[in-house]
């Protein structure tokens, strides 16, 4: 009897259809199971050489990196010299590149050297929690000792086509003037964060940032002051950034940021640094009228946010759509009247005349929570009862409306 081999032309389906087949494979970015699809991917690989062509290109796209196999990733993308291998065009296909699950793995040498090779393809890049960063080496003798400084930075530097960049889990404090050097050349980069090491100043980083980005979420600690720690340049102001993540911040730095984002439509805040520290918003919130939603924590607020002084009057109408109200501490301003009656009047009296939702951490008190709360339950048909009269002209539906509890 005849034996039929598996890869022979005549059995074989057109790469059209495998690939079709694979496609169904390859999880969206952030969804799905990245590492049972890595699996099957593999495998489909070894069925025959048709197979291998069809998947090889979405293994690769976004591989699942651990501490496990992270190491031979690296010598197949980018072996050592000495070991003589022919390159084999993997790189080219590796357009994801997470390494969020290493933590001391790898080295920073070895870092810039991955990002070297993968930068002709490279789209979104999550950067390690500690193998990131500048490291310098020795050559020569000791007499005449050459010292070379290799950073993951310049590599980065390289990714023309990098669209997103977390650098969040970073330890390392970056040099400032070294990464906004990288960010110069990264022309269509629209989401970025920040590593969480370091001390900036809000100017100094707003300078850095590209012109195209998009969401910028800055996780370090910000300069005091920026009146007593640099001057004010005259910058360009960003009109595409639209999204905003910022730590803790006092009322000066949040005043400076209308001048250099006009089309800040999200606004999140984080924290206080330290438990009694000033953050409070007072009527700040006035300077931008652009802010469409804002999330901020509880103990951020003051009775100025809702009952502004009269100096406000002739402000710009706002155009706050949703407010969320993070965990904290409730101020005292609201011992006596609830949050609830305030965003009401606040409302009503048309200072957030827009204002359709109202978001709560589920670990604030009770007071909120719908079914339990008569304040709760009126706003709530308030925004909704709103919502229903926008009519054709609504940014939010009526179903969208009204209070709502998030988190855990």
């Amino acid at each position: 009897m005849a034996t039929i081999r598996a890869d022979s032309e005549s059995s074989a389906l057109p790469l059209e259809i495998l690939a079709q087949i694979t496609s169904f494979l390859n999880p969206p970015r952030g969804g799905g199971d990245l590492e049972a699809c890595q699996l099957t991917l593999s495998a489909c690989c070894l069925v025959s050489r048709m197979w291998y062509c069809a998947a090889v290109g979405l293994l690769y796209e976004n591989p699942y990196i651990t501490g496990c196999n992270y190491e031979r990733f690296v010598a197949t993308i980018c072996p050592s010299i000495n070991a003589h291998v022919r390159k084999n065009g993997l790189a080219n296909l590796v357009k994801t590149l997470d390494l969020h699950r290493l933590v001391y793995h790898g080295s920073k040498s070895k870092t810039a050297r991955l990002l070297g090779r993968v930068k002709s393809q490279l789209e979104v890049y999550v950067a390690p929690q500690a193998n990131f960063g500048s490291v310098e080496t020795n050559s020569g003798p000791l007499i005449r000792l050459t010292v070379y400084r290799v950073t993951s930075l310049a590599a980065l530097g390289k990714c023309k086509n990098l669209h997103h960049l977390d650098l969040s889990l970073v330890s390392e404090a970056l040099n400032h003037s070294d990464l906004s050097h990288s960010l110069s050349k990264l022309e269509q980069l629209d989401f970025l964060a920040f590593p969480r090491a370091g001390k900036v100043g809000l100017i100094s980083v707003i300078r850095s940032l590209p012109s195209n980005l998009r969401e910028c979420h800055l996780n370090c600690t910000l300069k005091t002051s920026i009146y007593s720690h640099e001057p004010r340049p005259l910058v360009e102001p960003n009109y595409k950034l639209t999204r905003l993540k910022l730590p803790s911040v006092r009322l000066g730095e949040f005043w400076s940021l209308q001048e250099y984002l006009p089309n800040l439509e999200y606004l999140t805040i984080g924290p206080p640094a330290s438990r009694g520290s000033s953050s409070a918003f007072d009527a700040s919130i006035f300077f931008f009228s652009s802010i469409q939603h804002l999330r901020l924590p509880v103990e951020c607020l003051t009775d100025w946010f809702f009952d502004p002084p009269d100096f406000f009057e002739s402000r710009e109408q706002q155009s706050l759509l949703r407010i969320e109200l993070d965990s904290g501490d409730l101020p005292a301003a609201f011992e006596e009247k609830s949050i609830c009656d305030s965003i009401w009047d606040a409302v009503t009296t048309g200072i957030f005349p827009n204002l359709r939702t109202v978001g709560v951490h589920r670990s604030l008190d009770g007071s909120f929570t719908l079914g339990r709360s008569e304040d709760a339950e009126d706003l709530n048909q308030l925004l909704q009862a709103l919502a229903r009269e926008d009519g054709d002209k609504a940014r939010l539906s009526e179903d969208l409306a009204g209070v709502y509890t998030f988190g855990e």
